[in-house]
């Protein structure tokens, strides 16, 4: 703290505060690290700030003037000892020395993986991990993604953080298969990836529109179990249609090929053709549980 004695027997109170901070080119400023000197300029005996005061580094010649609010700030300074100068009008120029030590952030992730698992078409899921600062100083950076499916928040940070990350099977619109993307960290304190593991699943039916007369209807994809699915297939009206087994071996009279399709052949569980219309399907497996819907159409 400098006090300095006014003329007219107020003081002038000049506080400094040393903030450890790196410089960013995400600011951009360049790729330039340094420590930044800041403070404010009040009235010792009101409170008051005192805007205009000029405030010197004398090691560098350096000088500013203190905003509306007292408020002055030197960025980008090596660390070392300075001696500064605050001077205003009607009050007694003083001097003191400051040591600027420098700052060491260090960027620590909790995760290097994001595994959401099976997701089915049409779904978002979101996981989250944790940005912290285990060295001294301030922590910037941003946060990326490569993929257009995957979605990061937020984009920025400063210090410890926790940030969301959303993927999109509705984006990425897939049925089937493992899909991978990368998160990116990048900060004064360091860099890391984290890596986005997304299974896409769903049941899904082919042909659609089906008609019975030209073969078989099959419910296909990853959410299907052999052994272990059942799919119920029911009228607009809620009433049961028929219930289908998936198979461990395939049925050749079907043929189904046993892994992951179920077919069925248009007739309801009294082996009788259905009527043309829209029909709801309802499946459940060890992997997944969800509803869907075909249309039976024949053609005239």
């Amino acid at each position: 703290m400098i006090k300095l004695k006014q003329r007219k027997y107020s003081h002038l109170s000049v506080s400094f505060y040393i903030i450890g901070l790196s410089i960013f080119s995400f600011f951009g400023i360049g790729n330039i690290e340094g420590e930044i000197l800041s403070g404010t300029v009040v009235n010792k005996i009101n409170g008051n700030p005192i805007p205009g005061a000029k405030i010197t580094v004398l090691e560098l010649s350096s000088s500013t003037i203190t905003n509306t609010l007292g408020i002055y700030s030197f960025g980008n300074l090596p660390a070392g000892d300075y001696n500064v100068r605050a001077e205003s009008d009607g009050f007694v120029m003083k001097e003191k020395s400051i040591t600027l030590t420098a700052s060491n952030p260090q960027l620590h992730v909790n995760v290097n993986a994001l595994d959401f698992g099976e997701l089915p078409v049409g779904k978002t899921a979101t996981l989250s991990f944790e940005i912290t600062n285990t060295g001294d100083g301030t922590l910037t950076g941003t946060i990326t993604d490569d993929k257009d499916w995957i979605t990061v928040d937020p984009l920025n940070f400063i210090n410890n953080t926790t940030v969301n990350v959303t993927v999109d099977n509705n984006k990425l619109n897939q049925s089937e298969g493992q899909h991978k993307g990368t998160v990116i960290i990048t900060s004064n304190g360091g860099i890391a990836t984290i890596e986005i593991v997304l299974t896409a699943t769903c049941v899904l039916v082919k042909p659609n529109p089906y008609n019975p007369d030209r073969g078989l209807l099959t419910f296909f994809g990853s959410g299907i179990v052999p052994g272990e699915t059942t799919i119920k297939i029911y009228t607009l009206s809620g009433e049961l249609v028929k219930t289908l087994y998936s198979s461990i071996e395939p049925d050749v009279n079907l043929h189904d090929n046993g892994l992951n399709e179920i077919v069925w052949d248009g007739n309801d569980a009294q082996n009788k053709p259905v009527v043309d219309g829209i029909y709801i399907y309802v499946y459940q497996s060890p992997n997944e549980k969800g509803i869907g819907k075909f249309t039976v159409l024949r053609k005239k």
